[in-house]
């Protein structure tokens, strides 16, 4: 920190308070330069033992999930189609008819290109609707509240619009 009487010379000088608290920053950074110099001297010749390496513990692994007994994880079968649950998640979502055929598709493709084994062929396309992105939607995400109002504000001005220079 600059010492009281240089802050009072800088006053009197005309400085401005930026200029005297970057003078401040400026020497406070030197003062830290010469204490990690005077630390180090000081370890070169003995006096002060070397730092101590701090190393976090390590994180748990999670734990591991067991399957129930006598499921075992399998290839997606070349027959499977979603079971009711999905197919109503699927309508949820706005899939159906060839969409639905399109995101199965892209389902199946994507897992056996991947070689993934599933235990529940079922449970991970339910997972796999929870992340659908419907096409079309602003950087291929949902569409938000603000989007729609937008969305739909813009509709009515170009309906007014139309509206106002004569054609409905």
């Amino acid at each position: 920190m600059i010492r009281k009487f240089h802050l009072e010379t800088l006053r009197e000088a005309g400085a401005t308070e930026e200029f005297i608290e970057q003078c401040s920053r400026i020497e406070a950074r030197a003062l830290e330069r010469e204490r990690k110099a005077s630390l180090r001297h000081r370890r070169r010749q003995g006096r002060l033992p070397a730092p101590v390496e701090y190393k976090p513990a390590p994180l748990p692994s999670p734990p591991k999930v067991r399957l129930p007994t006598g499921v075992v994880p399998g290839a997606i079968p070349e027959d499977w189609r979603p079971d009711s649950t999905g197919l109503m998640m699927a309508d949820q979502a706005g899939l159906s008819g060839a969409d639905l055929d399109r995101e199965l598709s892209q389902f199946r493709d994507y897992y056996l290109s991947e070689g993934k084994l599933k235990a529940d062929w079922n449970a991970s396309f339910r997972c796999w609707l929870r992340n659908y992105k419907p096409k079309g939607s602003r950087n291929g995400r949902y569409e938000t509240e603000r989007d729609r109002r937008s969305r739909e504000w813009r509709e009515v001005l170009d309906d007014a619009k139309a509206f106002a220079s004569g054609s409905t």
